[in-house]
């Protein structure tokens, strides 16, 4: 396993950096790890979970039928990027040597308290991978994020107050209608910098449960996804 922690005034900060193992383009894992500021400055490609949590919300007086739900964050103003903005429930990058779904498991109780016992039915449902890349620039800086990402799903039917949301990463969270997030995300709302296309392909998903909670059946997400996609297969994208 190769580390690379780079040269000069670099060197100082390297024990208080994330570390990142770099991926090929087939997004196997190569053992070359480097430090995060040096993997978001030259381009590397690494792997990172992001998990929506989602709920059925029961129809308010004045509504029509339950709303899905999914949970957001309020990025830390202290993040290196995005700081201050909505984004997915919890998100991170893998660890060396690390699962993308161990390290789901992982940034769920780090991010939010989560734990098993609190998901409908105990598990994660693996949704999608894709390819993220984009080039920006924060506090002056190039920042050039490549990442091969995992998509996963969480069913927990609680309230905002339940949820420990860690202080370094998160500032709040917010329950929102997955409807509304879609609009806002349609409309280039600067305060959101979740995906957009990863919501597009999430919310269909969302839809068709809500649609299905909402013509009098009562099963969870869990029985929802057994009965109606027995025969469906994750997509991968690159």
């Amino acid at each position: 396993m190769d580390i690379d922690i780079g040269t000069g005034m670099e060197e100082h900060n390297i024990l208080k950096e994330e570390m990142l193992e770099i991926r090929d383009e087939k997004g196997t894992p190569t053992g070359i790890i480097k430090p995060r500021s040096l993997v978001h400055r030259d381009g590397d490609l690494h792997g990172c979970s992001h998990i929506w949590v989602v709920r059925l919300r029961k129809p308010a007086e004045g509504e029509n039928g339950y709303q899905m739900q999914v949970l957001l964050q309020r990025r830390s103003r202290n993040k290196d990027s995005f700081p201050g903005l909505l984004d997915i429930s919890s998100a991170g990058h893998l660890d060396p040597g690390e699962t993308y779904e161990s390290g789901a498991w992982r940034e769920l109780s780090e991010e939010l308290g989560i734990r098993e016992a609190d998901i409908a039915g105990g598990r994660l449902r693996y949704l999608f991978m894709f390819r993220n890349e984009y080039q920006t620039e924060f506090y002056g800086k190039p920042f050039h994020d490549n990442e091969l990402d995992a998509v996963y799903l969480a069913e927990v039917n609680q309230p905002e107050s339940f949820f420990s949301p860690q202080p370094e990463e998160i500032e709040e969270v917010i329950w929102m209608d997955a409807r509304k997030v879609l609009e806002e995300k349609r409309a280039r709302n600067p305060e959101y910098c979740l995906p957009r296309w990863e919501f597009e392909e999430l919310y269909p998903h969302l839809q068709a449960f809500e649609k299905f909670a909402n013509e009098g059946h009562e099963w969870t997400w869990k029985e929802y996804i057994r009965k109606n996609y027995q025969n469906w297969k994750p997509q991968a994208r690159n």
